[in-house]
């Protein structure tokens, strides 16, 4: 009779190697919706409690941030949000109007003077 074998397969990772993928996936969710802000300080321990996971994840889940270029590194001084540059924002800028604009399109048509009123009166705010 034939024992089931034990190998694993090579293919198959254990889920401890998936924890650091996790971790990066939570932090920069939190970027995104400005949880963290550029120039915060992402503190290792601060994130493995806030993460429920060891801070070895946390530490690899800091380098692939600084490596996808979300995040700095700083030996002995630990991790920030990489801050935007102004460049970085233009392209930003630009890339949400091109996209806006389009999108708003189709609406123009059904906007009364009063939605433009208001839409002049909030520009102030957004600078």
């Amino acid at each position: 009779m034939c024992k089931p074998s034990t190998r694993k397969n090579v293919n198959e990772r254990p889920e401890t190697e998936k924890i650091p993928a996790l971790v990066v996936k939570r932090i920069r969710e939190a970027i995104l919706d400005e949880v963290f802000k550029p120039g915060d300080r992402l503190v290792e321990v601060d994130l493995a409690e806030r993460f429920e996971v060891s801070r070895s994840p946390v530490r690899e889940a800091l380098l692939a941030l600084e490596k996808e270029g979300t995040g700095i590194v700083s030996p002995y001084k630990g991790a920030i949000v990489k801050p935007l540059s102004a460049a970085e924002v233009l392209d930003i800028a630009e890339l949400r109007l091109a996209l806006i604009s389009p999108a708003l399109e189709p609406a123009h048509g059904h906007l009364s003077p009063g939605d433009f009123d208001l839409a002049d009166a909030l520009v102030p705010g957004m600078r």
